[in-house]
């Protein structure tokens, strides 16, 4: 697990949580959906630099 991963993971579940308690429908479901597109984004730069070499 890289660094930048769990500290980006750490502060989506912090922020998901914040934003539960305030409205629990839509912007926990956005913290959800944004946290799996900076997975994908993060998870897939090692791959292109790896391919690019």
């Amino acid at each position: 697990m890289n660094k930048l991963f769990i500290g980006i993971f750490l502060t989506v579940l912090l922020a998901s949580g914040y934003f539960g308690t305030q409205q629990l429908g839509a912007n926990a479901t956005a913290a959800m959906g944004c946290s799996m597109i900076i997975a994908g984004v993060v998870g897939s730069a090692p791959q292109r630099k790896k391919r690019s070499l």
